[in-house]
């Protein structure tokens, strides 16, 4: 290419270039130096050939520059759209070398998840549900905007991730959406976003049909008659004696399989169940009848045979 082809390094005095430079230049010029695109926009070509935008802008009454990234990465086309943007948010007051910055520190949904996940996880009683809670999203959520950055993911993202399960899934569909907007509601308070985006596909998703099934209750006449089933039955003994406790303290099954001995009182024919391993989280005491007691008996009785 001939010098005269070859646009000024410099702007001229009088009019400013606009869009001076061209594809074909871009990709051909060769001479080491900045070549003005018009607007602030240079091509910078250093010696080595490698070659970059750079913007000369002025923001908030400073003059500094900018850089936009290299070419080919970013095309000419590129630029100009990248430089137009950075010099009307500096117009309007706002700071370009900031929100670029942050764009590139700026975490993905799957990193925002990792954080809020950590944070949280200190205050569930259950190690199991805190696994639950980032392996459903790891698999449902994490394939489709995992790689995003949680400022770009929008409610046509979530509904695409709701949509497909909403009604066939019901219940594990309704704890994506509430696990997903834990996160975002993290990323608006630390303001990496300005809204949550699983507040807004209710309407689209539409109601879910109610399809809980109850267990049956067992009426009260039937009680004894159920225990001594249980008792016949070909179960292990260990399993039949903790059913039969269940039944006759009215605890949740997990009391029952996770209680130690040192909770019990036999003098006191108390059970006393930690606040942690209650679900109110407080302190539960449970009094002892007779044959309650005969069953703790006779389960360290198979215990100790098993040690």
């Amino acid at each position: 290419m001939s010098l005269s082809n070859r646009p000024p390094k410099r702007k001229p005095h009088g009019r400013h270039p606009q869009n001076a430079l061209s594809p074909a230049f871009v990709r051909n010029v060769r001479e080491a130096g900045r070549y003005c695109d018009g607007n602030g926009l240079y091509l910078d070509v250093r010696p080595t050939g490698s070659r970059g935008w750079i913007q000369r802008i002025t923001i908030r009454g400073r003059r500094t520059e900018l850089g936009l990234g290299g070419y080919p990465l970013v095309s000419l086309k590129e630029a100009r759209e990248k430089a137009f943007a950075n010099r009307k948010l500096a117009r309007e007051g706002g700071d370009p070398l900031t929100e670029n910055r942050r764009a590139e520190a700026m975490p993905s949904f799957a990193e925002t998840a990792q954080r809020v996940w950590k944070q949280l996880r200190p205050g569930w009683r259950s190690t199991r549900h805190a696994q639950v809670w980032l392996n459903s999203l790891e698999r449902h959520v994490f394939p489709r905007i995992g790689e995003m950055p949680v400022s770009e993911v929008t409610s046509a993202d979530v509904i695409g991730i709701l949509a497909p399960i909403w009604h066939e899934k019901a219940a594990l569909a309704r704890k994506l959406r509430q696990r997903m907007r834990a996160v975002m509601e993290w990323a608006v308070a630390m303001d990496l976003r300005p809204d949550n985006p699983c507040d807004r596909v209710g309407p689209v998703l539409g109601a879910q049909a109610n399809r809980t099934q109850h267990l049956r209750a067992l009426p009260h006449g039937e009680v004894a008659s159920a225990i001594r089933t249980v008792r016949a039955s070909s179960g292990r003994p260990i399993v039949k004696l903790a059913f039969e406790f269940l039944v006759l303290t009215a605890t949740r099954s997990r009391e029952v399989y996770g209680a130690v001995w040192t909770e019990i009182d036999r003098g006191e024919a108390v059970w006393t169940l930690p606040a942690p391993r209650t679900k109110g989280n407080r302190e539960h005491r449970v009094p002892l009848s007779g044959r309650a007691l005969e069953i703790l008996k006779e389960a360290r009785g198979l215990v100790s045979c098993h040690a």
